[in-house]
């Protein structure tokens, strides 16, 4: 069972190998930073990015030589930033401490590059790290590369954390520069406070929903969650204006 974990760390490997070592390297990535180039290998830039794979099949096309050490700059992304990146590629995942600490470039070289498995891990640590120190930076990030599924977790924590999160020096920054994001937001909140009380009470149930979802409540009320209920008010909203 030894030989065969140390043979299979071996096998998986073998590519960090070849980077670290810098083994029948053909290409050099430049940070903007203007540190060293870090030596890599096309084929992995190609298997592992959709846009990459435009830029050196593009450059094959227009027939580049060898020998003149092709480097491509980066100019978004520190050194430390690009051998993160660069160490993802190779290896397909990061220790915790290393994603952390360069999560938010990660996640932007995710998008920048298309890879979408990086986006998921990257996107994924970001809604589990959510707290009110970083809630509005989380609010751009989604805004930025209209990611629905990062900005409804970030509505849902502000929603959760309205009475904290509205007194915030950026509330107001946030309210005008996202108008939409923040009504939605804002009416979330206040219906999950009705949510509440239906759950607790399901006669109080208040004006804010229909009798179609008052009917529902009622005769499901020790079934139904407030998130299934939260779902069948925003469903009805938008059908509303969907018919308007």
């Amino acid at each position: 069972m030894e030989k065969e974990a140390e043979n299979k760390m071996e096998f998986f490997g073998g590519l960090m190998s070849a980077f670290k070592e810098e083994r029948q390297v053909d290409i050099w990535l430049q940070a903007g930073d203007q540190s060293d180039a870090i030596p890599a290998h096309k084929l992995i830039l190609v298997a592992r990015s959709k846009v990459f794979r435009k830029i050196l099949e593009l450059d094959d096309c227009k027939g580049s030589s060898m020998s003149s050490k092709e480097t491509v700059t980066l100019s978004e992304m520190t050194h430390d930033e690009l051998e993160t990146f660069l160490d993802f590629l190779y290896k397909g995942s990061l220790p915790d401490a290393k994603l952390v600490h360069h999560l938010r470039s990660l996640y932007l070289s995710a998008h920048k590059y298309e890879i979408p498995y990086l986006q998921d891990l990257c996107r994924k640590e970001l809604i589990s790290t959510i707290n009110l120190s970083n809630v509005f930076d989380n609010v751009e990030l989604a805004k930025i590369y209209s990611d629905k599924i990062l900005e409804d977790a970030v509505s849902r924590f502000i929603q959760s954390h309205m009475k904290e999160v509205a007194f915030e020096r950026e509330f107001m920054s946030f309210v005008e520069s996202n108008p939409a994001l923040a009504v939605d937001t804002i009416r979330g909140h206040l219906v999950a406070i009705d949510v509440s009380k239906i759950c607790n009470r399901p006669e109080s149930i208040s004006s804010s929903f229909s009798e179609h979802i008052a009917s529902t409540v009622r005769k499901n009320f020790k079934k139904i969650s407030r998130e299934q209920l939260w779902e069948l008010w925003k469903q009805e909203q938008a059908g509303c204006l969907w018919s308007s």
